[in-house]
């Protein structure tokens, strides 16, 4: 899978999910490179969206250090793009909105 598709599946995904009022272009942006990085990590495995979840529910060191060590390169260029862009505390609020927002939308149609 292309980073590109990647991408887009995360727009696609996070589209369907968005409940929130707040439009937050930097918020939204940061949650779909995650996203994509979790995207291209998955992939690589078994590409299903509980792997996915469980990557995105993974403590943020944990996270990091599986999308750090991702065998899909695509996947690590990723998140190193996300990293370099984002503070820690800002990262955990990212991955906390990310896992709400999985989890209310796609694990019911997902289980």
């Amino acid at each position: 899978m292309q980073p590109s598709q990647a991408h887009s599946h995360a727009e696609k995904m996070l589209r369907s999910s968005q409940n929130r009022s707040r439009e937050d272009p930097l918020w939204k942006a940061a949650e779909q490179q995650l996203l994509a990085a979790a995207i291209l990590h998955t992939k690589e495995q078994d590409g299903n969206f509980r792997s996915l979840l469980e990557v995105i529910k993974l403590s943020p060191t944990a996270l990091e250090h599986c999308l750090k060590n991702s065998p899909c390169s695509a996947a690590r260029v990723e998140f190193e793009n996300y990293k370099t862009n984002t503070t820690d505390n800002f990262r955990v609020g990212v991955q906390s909105g990310l896992i709400a927002q999985l989890q209310a939308s796609w694990l019911n149609e997902w289980m």
